[in-house]
């Protein structure tokens, strides 16, 4: 949600930026002086961008071909665009937007947003294409769900998360600590601080949220009875369980893979990068090759289930064109259930348990898992 308030351009329906290289450079640097010397401007290759059909009314959302517009109007622009809404809806859309997502420490704010989509498009199917309020949600009915107030993510508030290469008694401290967290979260200080520090819970988060999202769509009495406050939580939690993020690849990225072809172009790049390094708060490539981040839920995707030891490795396109592709990491058996993971498998063990726990309600029990659980008991 952040890249949305701040206004970086991409496209609403698959996330691709809208931005040329050099305003990206100049963005992420936050030096204008520092793009101008980007190597070969003139080979950057923007792509074009296609306004809402709102705009003039006040809608800044942008698409890329016109027929990402159109997937948008039908889909869940239709209930979004500003541009077409009383000013009290557009009031209540904009505090939603701006509201303070962060709640117990961690910030929600993604997870709303794809929330918001979900009732957006439920609605324009309801709305738009007549169809009932059961039918229009029907499609994520079927999507594994769970309240947000099933969830704690302590592993986000306590830091120092031992990785593969730590020492034995690290990783032997933090499983206890998880043994102590699993039982009881708010024992643990820095969790109990994020919880008290508020005086509002995650049920008033909840409600306050959900009058804003009722305003910002003026729903009827049916409407709202059916987006009661429970639905609200659950789908947030629907998108905890489900969501995956995407990043797609920066205007840089693509131009530094384009300029690498030509005559010393790599070396330009490499010097120019240096330069970037030098003279502005960048102080890795990582952080101009990505653009924006969000998220979406993949129907295919998020029916797989996890193990540590996945047979399978899913791909999402470099282009980010919504193709997932998934690739068999060894000869698959069968009857063999397709797994892929959750998390990063390199983790120790209590790691692995308390992330998967915390963000998708399960422990693994996994022929990994197991057999470093029995490892663990006899040694």
């Amino acid at each position: 949600m952040n890249d949305f308030k701040d206004g970086v351009p991409v496209c609403l329906v698959c996330l691709r930026s809208l931005d040329a290289p050099s305003t990206q450079v100049a963005r992420s640097t936050r030096r204008k002086n520092t793009a101008l010397s980007l190597p070969y401007p003139e080979q950057q290759m923007p792509l074009k961008r296609v306004p809402c059909l709102g705009k003039e009314q006040g809608c800044r959302d942008s698409f890329c071909p016109t027929r990402c517009r159109k997937s948008a109007q039908k889909q869940f622009h239709w209930m979004c665009c500003v541009g077409r809404v009383k000013a009290s809806q557009r009031t209540a859309y904009f505090k939603f937007v701006q509201y303070d997502w962060v709640q117990s420490g961690v910030d929600y704010s993604d997870t709303a947003m794809l929330g918001l989509r979900i009732v957006a498009q439920v609605f324009c199917a309801h709305r738009l294409r007549r169809a009932s309020l059961e039918e229009a949600f029907e499609p994520y009915a079927q999507l594994i769900c769970s309240p947000i107030t099933s969830f704690f993510f302590t592993y986000l508030l306590t830091g120092g998360m031992p990785t593969g290469s730590s020492s034995s008694a690290a990783t032997a401290e933090h499983a206890a600590a998880f043994v102590t967290c699993k039982h009881g979260p708010l024992s643990i200080p820095a969790v109990r601080a994020a919880y008290v520090q508020r005086t509002r819970d995650k049920d008033t988060f909840c409600l306050t949220t959900l009058d804003l999202l009722h305003n910002a769509f003026d729903m009827n009495p049916e409407e709202r009875s059916f987006v009661h406050a429970r639905r609200w939580s659950e789908l947030m939690g629907a998108v905890l369980l489900n969501g995956q993020e995407r990043s797609p690849p920066s205007p840089y990225e693509v131009h530094r893979e384009h300029v690498d072809s030509l005559t010393d172009g790599r070396r330009a790049m490499r010097a120019f990068e240096a330069e970037v390094f030098q003279t502005s708060s960048v102080k890795d490539v990582s952080n101009l090759l990505c653009n924006s981040r969000g998220q979406g839920i993949y129907r295919v995707g998020c029916l797989f289930n996890h193990s540590c030891e996945p047979n399978l490795n899913a791909q999402y396109s470099a282009v980010n064109d919504e193709t997932l592709t998934v690739v068999a990491l060894r000869d698959v058996k069968a009857g063999e259930e397709l797994t892929i993971r959750y998390i990063d498998a390199s983790f120790p063990l209590a790691v692995r348990q308390q992330q998967l726990l915390e963000h998708y309600l399960f422990e693994c029990r996994c022929t990994r898992c197991v057999a470093q659980r029995r490892g663990d008991a006899c040694g």
